[in-house]
């Protein structure tokens, strides 16, 4: 114990201690174990505590043997400083404490070892938690015991092969295996092998359950999946763009819309933003980047080809898991159809109203032509041949008349006039006028028809489609003033989608198309947009009334069909009318005309109109003609006329339109009243108005404004003789 070694280790001089008992170096309370460890002659090390001079203690590993000195033996003590040893073993036992607390306490992971025939050998106590197995089930058996599948069961044994060969920590793999309640678990693996002396003897790894991560990890996929074909299926262009306005998601429409691929664009600044818009694109973006939303922006964007659209956009700003903006979307709709489709709309919507317009002044001015062109030829029957009034009375009949021609074509352009349709072949028809447009069109001008074999049928006014060839060719006539070629061709066509033009819609159906085309100076698209409106014209002033292709827009609408236009300047036109084909025979019965004879008549009539120059009229004309006439301004007053009348009255001649009680009303009312009443319907207005009020189903009873004198005897004599007749 005098070693100096001892000395310095605890703190003593050499001599100090000499003849220091053992147990003198030991705690107080340690003191009597460590003598019976001497006196029991202990060979064995023990560590124990050793007390230094200064009080301090510290681990010490204790040693005691027994030494001959000379014929002397002695006991020695051998003591070293264990505070090393003690703290490696110390933390030793805490790793083993941390990894039996992770091998054998956690619910969702067990620990396993396997040979090199990947058979267990051992199955840490938590195999209980995660597959319901006891370990010692599983002993002596491979995974293949319950793997669900043989692919699962191969890619186990690879990559475990892989591990014993290679001698490194393999990455995470997942296998399905079956609980012993025979659901489904999904395992994630990790293996690394068992080392000894640089061999690999074995292979150990953790599995872990994560059944509920894999499924939530499917129904991800699954919703991603779905999220990317609803965005790919999607009739609207979606982008995405990142903070520094690249682009991130460009979908197939979008492709269809602006025509850079996303292969084109990803990761790149938005291509379809105009330069001198790109400012007004980074302001925007910033201004969305803490906003909710917004829909409805229309803005103009650029196409792949150099060519403008119009879109719609709605943005909304994409944000990460704490909220902060990352980047915003856009979902685009192609405004440019909608576009087209409005400014169509509005066309129509301004047709129509002009129509009604049209129709409106027709209506007052036929009223007044009535009474112009009748008072006129009632003035000249009472004029004898040399009167000097009769040349200027003649011109004002004269005028009376073209201008009556002014309002048919009003009326044809606002479809108030009256068809009288039938089975049609537009060949024939165009045929059959020929030589007629031949003369019409001069000889500097060549006339080509052309008739498709085997041509269906339409239900028109022969008339009014003779009118309407007339009216193009002569238009296009117009166009060519240094001569030219007009061709007039007719042939079926079918239409499976709708057609959609500038002048309207063709449904899906079989049609036959009707198509004047020329070689002239053609029209520009400012032409074109106010090409069927009245009284617009680009001849010169006295050379055009403006009314002809109106007349023919409002000829086709009303037969149920279609116009299409297709021009530019210098290139010609051509006017595609299509009307609906018919498979049968379906006809109207033509009105015969009434002799213009027998014209006189003694019978009692009533004469019911608001306007009180035309009743005059009316009144007088059928006094001079025989009858016995009694009159009404309305259809209260007319009722009470004829109430008051105790003779028979045989015919009611009634306007249609009048203020409180209608035309189609009255007759209803006298017709209950006196039995045989016969009625004719009088009217400036035609078509869809005299419909609504229940004249079209009586049309041999109606009589168009303005009428002269002879129509209207002619026409009340038919009527009460039944001969059926409908003039106007």
């Amino acid at each position: 114990m005098r070693a100096p070694a001892a000395a310095r280790l605890l703190g003593y001089d050499a001599n100090d201690l000499a003849g220091m008992p053992l147990t003198a170096l030991t705690p107080p309370e340690l003191r009597g174990e460590l003598s019976d460890r001497i006196r029991r002659g202990e060979k064995n090390a023990f560590i124990g505590v050793a007390l230094r001079k200064d009080g301090s203690t510290f681990p010490a590993e204790i040693q005691g043997r027994t030494v001959r000195l000379g014929e002397q033996s002695v006991r020695a003590i051998a003591l070293r400083d264990a505070s090393e040893r003690v703290r490696v073993e110390q933390s030793l036992r805490e790793s083993e404490g941390r990894y039996r607390l992770m091998v054998e306490g956690s619910d969702h992971i067990f620990f396993y070892m396997h040979d090199p025939q990947l058979r267990f050998q051992y199955l840490s106590p938590s195999l209980r938690e995660v597959l319901g197995f006891d370990p010692m089930e599983l002993i002596g058996q491979s995974f293949a015991r319950i793997l669900t599948s043989d692919p699962d069961n191969a890619q186990v044994s690879r990559r475990s092969a892989q591990a014993l060969a290679t001698g490194g920590k393999l990455s995470a793999h997942r296998a399905t295996v079956t609980h012993k309640d025979g659901r489904r678990v999904t395992l994630e693996l990790i293996e690394s092998p068992i080392l000894r002396a640089g061999v690999a003897t074995g292979i150990q790894g953790f599995a872990r359950d994560v059944t509920e991560l894999a499924r939530a990890e499917e129904k991800l996929r699954v919703s991603n999946e779905t999220l990317q074909a609803l965005i790919q299926a999607s009739p609207l262009a979606i982008i995405a763009v990142d903070l520094e306005w690249k682009v991130t998601l460009w979908n197939r429409a979008a492709e269809r819309l602006y025509g850079w691929t996303a292969m084109e664009v990803t990761g790149k600044l938005a291509p379809h933003v105009p330069l001198e818009e790109q400012k007004a694109y980074q302001l925007l973006r910033d201004d969305f980047l803490d906003r909710v939303g917004s829909t409805g922006l229309e803005l103009r964007r650029r196409r792949k080809d150099g060519q403008f659209v119009d879109v719609n956009m709605s943005i909304a700003p994409l944000r990460d898991a704490k909220g902060a903006t990352r980047g915003l979307m856009f979902v685009i709709a192609d405004m440019t159809e909608n576009k087209r489709l409005e400014s169509q709309l509005r066309q129509a919507q301004k047709m129509d109203a002009v129509g009604k317009l049209a129709g409106g002044l027709a209506h007052d001015f036929n009223n007044m032509l009535t009474v112009i062109a009748g008072n006129s030829e009632l003035a000249l029957r009472k004029m004898g041949a040399d009167h000097p009034l009769r040349v200027e009375l003649e011109e004002v009949t004269r005028a009376a008349a073209l201008a009556a021609v002014l309002t048919r074509q009003l009326l044809a352009f606002s479809r108030k006039q009256v068809l009288h349709p039938r089975q049609l072949d537009l060949g024939e028809v165009v045929s059959g006028m020929e030589g007629m447009l031949r003369r019409l069109i001069g000889e500097d001008i060549e006339l080509v028809t052309m008739k498709k074999p085997e041509l269906g049928y339409v239900l028109a006014d022969p008339g009014q489609i003779e009118q309407v060839v007339m009216n193009l060719v002569v238009n296009a006539r117009d166009a060519m003033s240094g001569g030219g070629m007009v061709t007039v061709e007719t042939v079926n066509v079918n239409f499976e989608e709708t057609h959609i033009h500038r002048h309207g819609v063709v449904p899906p159906g079989d049609y036959i198309l009707l198509a004047v085309s020329d070689t002239g100076v053609g029209m520009d698209p400012a032409t074109l947009q106010h090409l069927f409106e009245p009284f617009y014209t680009t001849k010169p002033a006295g050379e055009g009334t403006g009314l002809g292709l109106s007349t023919v827009y409002g000829i086709v609408q009303q037969s149920g069909g279609s116009i299409v236009v297709e021009s530019a300047r210098q290139r010609g036109a051509i006017f595609k009318l299509f009307f609906p084909r018919i498979d049968t025979a379906t006809a109207v019965t033509p009105p015969h005309a009434a002799g213009v004879s027998a014209t006189r008549g003694t019978e009692t009539v009533l004469v019911v109109e608001d306007d009180a120059p035309v009743r005059h009229l009316v009144r007088e004309v059928l006094r001079i003609s025989g009858y016995h006439v009694l009159e009404a301004a309305y259809g209260d007053e007319a009722i009470h006329v004829a109430a008051s009348h105790t003779d028979t009255i045989h015919l009611l001649v009634t306007d249609v339109i009048m203020p409180q009680m209608s035309g189609p009303q009255l007759a209803e009312r006298l017709c209950a009243m006196r039995d045989g009443l016969k009625v004719l319907y009088i009217s400036g207005y035609t078509g869809d108005d005299i419909v609504r009020r229940g004249v079209g189903e009586l049309a041999a009873m109606f009589l168009q404004k303005p009428f002269t004198p002879e129509l209207l005897v002619s026409t009340v004599r038919a009527v009460l003789d039944d001969a059926g007749v409908e003039r106007g």
